[in-house]
């Protein structure tokens, strides 16, 4: 498997993760927490790592 190809599966994982603590923690009402706060910001930053590694794929919303 190419680098690139590992690599956009290593970051979709990530991404599809942190959609899905990003759920939870809005599900118990806690997005405002410092976990939820650092969830979402990691989340947010996803696009610009795509970007800085020449990934362009993005895992579809759900």
């Amino acid at each position: 498997m190419p680098t690139t190809d590992a690599g956009r599966l290593c970051l979709d994982e990530y991404e599809r993760n942190l959609r899905d603590l990003a759920a939870m923690y809005a599900a118990v009402g806690r997005e405002s927490d410092t976990n939820g706060t650092a969830v979402r910001a990691s989340l947010a930053r996803v696009p610009s790592m795509r970007q800085e590694l020449g990934l362009g794929r993005q895992v579809p919303e759900p």
